[in-house]
């Protein structure tokens, strides 16, 4: 993997993610994306009664990179973990670290509310101008919209995590459960297919395929995967 070698850097499961988003009295309209580690929430008003006792849980999805102990180029290795940890973007710090509470603000903001400055001084140069009631009618509906328009991105689009929704998203942190990767996948899948094919052929029997898979999956269990 890049200079370090083969095996100097592995990766165990995959997965994107939303994390804390913009202001919002329900679900957060704004979401940030991480290409290191994530998680895949549903939405915090109403998780699902996952949990074995019948808790209320949010499914999710991790990256985990850790260093091949018997790489010959640790240090690089390690060195390269720690760039990435340094560099990881606001939103993700706070999705992944208690200790990171500092509102992240939309790095747009200034550009994006001088543009609805802009369309709002037009739209009412233009309604001072128009010369019929039609016109006028027109142009004050328009400069009504433009003036929503900016009230609303002040309060959903000022920030990608203020502080109500950093405090919301640390409410309902607790209840995230990463989910195991059971092996069924990537590299696996093709031991699995050919269960799933003997069965689906009659060459099997159903307790036979489900002893077949349970006899894979034991395995791998015992060998940590």
């Amino acid at each position: 993997m890049g200079p370090w070698g083969p095996g100097a850097l592995l990766v165990q499961q995959t997965g994107h993610a939303g994390l804390v988003g913009a202001d919002s009295a329900s679900f957060p309209p704004a979401w940030g994306r991480g290409s290191f580690a994530s998680l895949c929430l549903l939405s915090p008003s109403n998780p699902l009664p996952l949990g074995f006792d019948g808790s209320r849980q949010l499914s999710a999805q991790m990256t985990v990179a850790f260093v091949n102990p018997f790489s010959q180029h640790r240090e690089e290795a390690v060195a390269f973990l720690e760039a990435v940890a340094r560099e990881m973007e606001p939103l993700l710090k706070i999705q992944l670290c208690p200790e990171e509470n500092e509102p992240v603000k939309n790095p747009s903001y200034d550009t994006m509310l001088a543009a609805y400055d802009q369309m709002i001084a037009d739209a009412q140069a233009q309604l001072d101008a128009a010369e019929t009631e039609a016109e006028k009618q027109a142009y004050a509906v328009i400069l009504a919209e433009y003036e929503k328009m900016r009230e609303d991105f002040l309060r959903y689009g000022a920030w990608q995590a203020s502080e109500e929704s950093i405090a919301r998203y640390r409410a309902f942190a607790p209840q995230i459960i990463v989910i195991r990767n059971l092996g069924m996948g990537g590299d696996n899948a093709s031991a699995f297919y050919e269960l799933q094919n003997q069965f689906t052929q009659g060459l099997i029997t159903a307790d036979e395929f489900i002893e077949g898979v349970d006899g894979k999956l034991q395995m791998m269990m015992l060998e940590g995967m």
